[in-house]
């Protein structure tokens, strides 16, 4: 086993202190590449944005479903107690 000399400082390394990331050398871990962040944080708010939009339109449909629905069942609500009056009248004659 070779000892490993650091290009930068010219340093005897042993295999602990070797990292490499995507094939680079990292040399500094506290650096960020702060544009692939934002790029990505912008991307991914862009992604939620677009599901929102779509469950917000969603639940109108769902909305205007439901109370279609709501009147449908009124209606043949009063129908039943109209007819069940009618035959509650029959009975009675």
């Amino acid at each position: 086993n070779e000892p490993l000399i650091d290009p930068y400082t010219g340093k005897y390394m042993n295999n602990r202190d070797v990292i490499y990331v995507y094939g680079q050398f990292v040399d500094n871990f506290y650096k960020l590449k702060y544009n692939s962040i934002w790029s990505l944080g912008i991307s991914a708010i862009k992604e939620l944005d677009k599901q929102q939009q779509h469950l917000t339109e969603r639940l109108e449909e769902l909305n205007t479903k439901h109370q279609q629905q709501q009147i449908i069942l009124d209606s043949q609500e009063k129908e039943l107690e109209e007819l069940l009056e009618l035959l509650s009248n029959i009975q009675l004659s």
